[in-house]
């Protein structure tokens, strides 16, 4: 399987509001993707063959934000967040194609809907967030396992 950046990326994003690595703490959390520093803008491209199979809003309190769900014929399945779409559910795209713009998801970490700063700076870095894991469907024809998040950053940048 063939797997690009989908933007023109140089860094994963690491910044005074945190790391955009695989499975960095999100308080009781971890980070299921990885943070590919871009420009508000950039062109955005499909990181995998496949079909759109969703285009959604990762905040149900903003709606201004977007993200697109690419799934393989193998099933597994790449989520591109904070980008503008240009693509249309159940189009087909092959790796490299345009699926859309970088959005500037740093503008929303500035300040919390009272005015005050969600964090001690408000220096995060423009990026776009990538997830790719595998669905039920691709691991049931592997292993016997549940579907599990990969560490795309494995991928892009062992190349």
């Amino acid at each position: 399987m063939k797997l690009i950046l989908p933007v023109p990326a140089t860094s994963i994003r690491n910044d005074p509001a945190g790391s955009g690595v695989f499975k960095a703490r999100r308080g009781p959390r971890i980070h299921k993707g990885v943070d590919l520093v871009c420009e508000p803008g950039d062109l955005v491209v499909a990181p995998l063959d496949g079909w759109i199979t969703k285009i959604g809003y990762p905040y149900s309190d903003d709606l201004s934000y977007r993200y697109v769900e690419i799934t393989s014929e193998s099933h597994l399945v790449c989520r591109v967040f904070y980008i503008e779409p240009t693509v249309e559910l159940g189009s087909e795209v092959e790796a490299g194609d345009q699926i859309g713009f970088a959005q500037d998801v740093a503008a929303r970490y500035k300040l919390d809907a009272r005015g005050g700063i969600r964090y001690r700076t408000n220096q995060m870095l423009p990026h776009v967030h990538v997830e790719l894991r595998c669905t039920e469907a691709h691991v049931a024809s592997k292993t016997k396992e549940k579907c599990v998040f990969l560490d795309l950053g494995l991928f892009f940048f062992l190349e």
